[in-house]
């Protein structure tokens, strides 16, 4: 009701997919719940077909809160719709907290998006790319399957942030916080990954943690409490 009429006055389109239990539903249905959504530059690519997911409980029966928003897009003014012209995109936002449970349903809730996704591709020659807040470090005490899912499925997908780092790491961090007991929580759990076969030419710059008021994140320069992220890739 906001972004899309907002976006679309800068040349977007958008859609939106909201997860099951939002904890802002809780308060009354005068909330809104939050969720994954895409917006596009209609000018530069088009939305040729979208599927929403739900992610299963392991084990089942049930559905777990989170979701997963796939969108398949043409590149325009290309002259073909197979190939590296039309790729598959996925954004999700994954279960947080730390834990071997939760990090247990981040690991499962990816495998299924990741076959999901597989399953949709209609040509070999098709990239694949996906997005999100996975809610987990690259390395750590409960933080070692997640992103390996992601580094050694099949799809054969890589960080588009490491990739275009000099140092091939990931950033710093994505998320920068003061938590209630006052100690600082800074680190990296928002990811795009991009086919191991493409080239990320540039990223958006990512700014050094003393350059943040001491309030870190969210503040006026930066109003949300994880920083946007955004890369520039040539499909090969």
């Amino acid at each position: 009701d906001f972004f899309r009429p907002a976006m679309k006055h800068y040349g977007y389109e958008g859609v939106f997919f909201p997860k099951l239990n939002a904890t802002t539903l809780r308060f009354g249905p005068q909330f809104f719940s939050d969720g994954c959504a895409f917006f596009w530059r209609t000018s530069a690519v088009s939305l040729l077909e979208h599927k929403t997911m739900r992610y299963k409980s392991v084990p089942g029966p049930g559905l777990w809160s989170q979701v997963a928003l796939i969108g398949r897009f043409e590149i325009l003014g290309t002259s073909s719709t197979n190939g590296p012209n039309v790729f598959l995109a996925a954004c999700t936002h994954l279960k947080a907290k730390t834990g071997v449970a939760n990090e247990f349903k981040r690991t499962e809730s990816l495998k299924q998006l990741l076959l999901f996704m597989a399953q949709m591709k209609q040509d070999p020659r098709e990239n694949v790319v996906v997005l999100g807040d996975f809610n987990t470090d690259e390395a750590g005490l409960d933080y070692l399957t997640t992103y390996k899912t992601m580094s050694e499925h099949p799809l054969g997908l890589k960080s588009a942030m490491k990739a275009a780092s000099t140092n091939q790491e990931e950033p710093q961090y994505t998320t920068c916080k003061i938590r209630q007991e006052g100690h600082e929580n800074c680190h990296t759990i928002d990811y795009i990954w991009v086919p191991n076969s493409s080239k990320v030419v540039s990223m958006l710059e990512i700014p050094n943690r003393e350059a943040l008021p001491p309030c870190r994140l969210p503040c006026v320069e930066y109003p949300s409490d994880h920083l946007s992220i955004g890369c520039d890739v040539v499909f090969m």
